[in-house]
């Protein structure tokens, strides 16, 4: 498969400074999340801040993205619990 100009398919790749890795959070097989439960949740290829609102049938959740004005649904796998950066990592 190509790309629009005909040469073959070329995988994303992003290069970011060392100091804006945090490491992967512990896997918990069940966590379980509230409403108001502030998150980070994988959406476009990057995890991004958000909040649930509430909580449906089988393991879903309506997350308010960013500031509020955004709802989208997430399963329970696309989620993780949120961790703020400090000057010497998390």
């Amino acid at each position: 498969m190509g790309d629009s100009r005909g040469g073959p398919e070329q995988r994303l790749r992003e290069y970011v400074d060392l100091a804006q890795l945090r490491p992967a959070p512990p896997r918990e097989m069940h966590e379980l999340f509230q409403v108001e439960e502030e998150l980070d949740v994988y959406l476009e290829d990057g995890w991004h801040f958000g909040e649930i609102r509430e909580i449906h049938e089988n393991s879903k959740y309506l997350v308010a993205m960013g500031g509020g004005s955004e709802e989208v649904e997430f399963g329970q796998w696309e989620l993780r619990r949120h961790l703020e950066r400090s000057g010497n990592g998390i």
